[in-house]
């Protein structure tokens, strides 16, 4: 096993689902603004519910780059 640093979106994806009922797709990179925010609201926690998307946004990218800067994610090469 050789450990590497997750990438930004597999972190993204992980912290969503603190802040989000269900976690973001792999395919949310590529929808527009608006899909993407309509994703965050609709699917906010409790926590957030009455949150801005951008504010939703906000608090997923630093816990994400929280993940990144201190995790290590462990991977099988063959």
């Amino acid at each position: 096993m050789k450990a590497r640093k997750l990438t930004k979106e597999e972190s993204l994806i992980y912290a969503s689902g603190e802040y989000l009922c269900e976690h973001i797709p792999v395919k949310y990179f590529d929808w527009e603004e608006d899909k993407q925010d309509k994703f965050l609201t609709d699917n906010a926690h409790e926590s957030v519910e009455y949150a801005s998307a951008e504010h939703i946004w906000e608090k997923i990218d630093m816990l994400a780059w929280s993940i990144r800067d201190n995790f290590v994610k462990e991977v099988t090469h063959e």
